[in-house]
């Protein structure tokens, strides 16, 4: 799957307003357009691009009995002309997964998306560690939790979970995603 990004540096923003160079450092002063909630400490994950694993810690992965050793794959293509890469972590024997991408694109993208075609079944505004996110599921029920949390004006992160229950796939997901702020705060040290 291929995501639609914002412009690149120096290309009008979503507000019509050129973007400035080191503006992931400090909020933007136009409003988001789908709904979502502004970002009011935005962090620069761009470290991340080329490598969505190190996002998440090796020791959270282990504890979630995954496999240290990550799948990384590329669907499609950001407008930076980087890869979208996908990190995927996997249980043996079972069918639990974990897959973190940035997205490159801010969260109000997902408010866009959910507000002109009803993408998915549950859509629902929640925080992780204080930064914006939503929750969703693409049909109710499934085994599959997704969190995209708002990092700045620009990016978002996308935890993806597949677990034997939704119960499992919910905590599995909250876990992660908690992991993955903490790294991102911290500028992965």
């Amino acid at each position: 799957m291929s995501y639609p990004l914002l412009p690149r540096q120096g290309f009008p923003d979503a507000a019509g307003a050129p973007a400035q160079p080191g503006s992931l450092d400090k909020p933007s002063s136009a409003p988001p357009s789908g709904g979502a909630p502004k970002v009011t400490t935005p962090v620069d994950v761009s470290q991340y691009v080329n490598d969505p694993c190190g996002l998440t810690p090796k020791a959270t992965i282990s504890r979630l009995g995954m496999s240290t050793r990550p799948k990384v794959t590329d669907s499609g293509h950001r407008n930076d002309g980087k890869p979208n890469r996908l990190c995927q972590w996997g249980a043996s024997g079972t069918q639990h997964g974990v897959t973190v991408s940035l997205l490159g694109m801010g969260l109000d993208a997902q408010y866009r998306k959910q507000k002109l075609a009803h993408y998915y079944e549950t859509f629902g505004p929640v925080t992780v560690d204080g930064y914006p996110a939503v929750k969703t599921t693409e049909r109710r029920g499934e085994r599959r939790s997704i969190r995209t949390i708002g990092l700045n004006d620009r990016e978002s992160a996308n935890i993806q979970v597949t677990a034997d229950s939704p119960t499992a796939a919910k905590k599995t997901t909250d876990a992660t995603a908690s992991a993955t702020m903490d790294t991102v705060r911290s500028g992965g040290k």
